[in-house]
């Protein structure tokens, strides 16, 4: 039993906060990540049209901007009250459910889940900026990307790109690096004449963009295409193609396929490929990243 605790007390637990724009129909839309990390908590909410404001259709944009202001304070607070009357220190993980109790009405905070490996509380924050990436901005499905896989069953290609790509960073010492940012990465490109802003899931900025790192699944045409054409219009007017990488998770089983193939020699030929399936080679390209 004691050994059960310290896992459940070590890995962060995460809430998704979700908005309702027709509480009747309860069709509600992603709209924000908050994480705990035994006492350490960040957040981060869909907050302009860059991120996804857009797609909320939000009834009153006051009303949600006082909501997701008041989630992040009280995940500063030292305690909170939950509805039967229990104070809960934020030490506890029992914290996020006296959080989730807060929501009511067209906002809600549900269960997402928790994380399989331990991360350090000073990382809390960029696990909370890979998960907005992956169950906000992507819009992408809300298939746990870190539900505990039984032994013997496969993770799918979002966990392992996850949690492979997240741990070969930090080995890399790349989160160590001036002007890296891992909580997202908004670049300014004009497009014609119209200036819009290209969205990865980290950069190298001092002055200027270094270089952009963008998760991609090769099994998705539109992951690899979107990929594929912000590296393109990058390399127009600020970075080389190998300042561009996308991240990948490829076994040579997974290189067997002929689409996989393709898609891989295709963002190989726009930029520079990173396969934390070899941790090791993916460290080292990461380390000569925008050098």
């Amino acid at each position: 039993m004691g050994k059960a605790w310290e896992v459940i007390v070590t890995t962060p637990h995460f809430l998704i906060a979700k908005y309702a724009p027709d509480v009747r129909r309860m069709e509600p839309r992603n709209c924000g990540i908050i994480v705990w990390n035994h006492g350490a908590t960040a957040t981060k909410f869909i907050t302009d049209n860059a991120n996804g404001l857009r797609r909320l259709h939000l009834n009153n944009k006051q009303t949600y901007e006082q909501w997701i202001a008041a989630w992040s304070k009280d995940c500063q607070q030292k305690a909170l009250r939950r509805k039967n009357g229990k104070l809960v220190s934020r030490e506890s993980p029992e914290f996020l459910d006296a959080l989730r109790e807060t929501g009511k009405g067209n906002f809600l905070l549900v269960t997402g889940g928790q994380l399989m490996d331990l991360v350090d509380p000073s990382e809390t924050g960029m696990v909370a900026a890979d998960l907005f990436e992956e169950l906000v901005f992507s819009g992408h499905s809300e298939e746990s990307l870190t539900e505990d896989v039984p032994h013997g069953h496969d993770h799918t290609e979002a966990q392992l790109l996850y949690n492979t790509g997240r741990r070969v960073i930090r080995q890399a010492g790349l989160h160590q690096r001036e002007g890296f940012t891992s909580s997202g990465y908004d670049c300014p490109i004009m497009i014609g004449n119209t200036q819009q802003f290209f969205h990865f899931d980290c950069g190298i900025h001092i002055q200027k963009p270094l270089a952009v790192i963008q998760r991609v699944s090769l099994r998705k045409q539109v992951s690899v295409f979107d990929a594929v054409f912000k590296f393109r219009e990058m390399q127009k007017e600020y970075l080389k193609p190998n300042d561009c990488a996308a991240m990948v998770f490829a076994t040579d089983d997974d290189l067997r396929d002929a689409d996989v193939r393709e898609a891989y020699r295709l963002l190989q030929a726009t930029g520079r490929i990173v396969n934390v399936a070899n941790e090791d080679e993916a460290e080292n390209s990461l380390r000569s990243l925008a050098l």
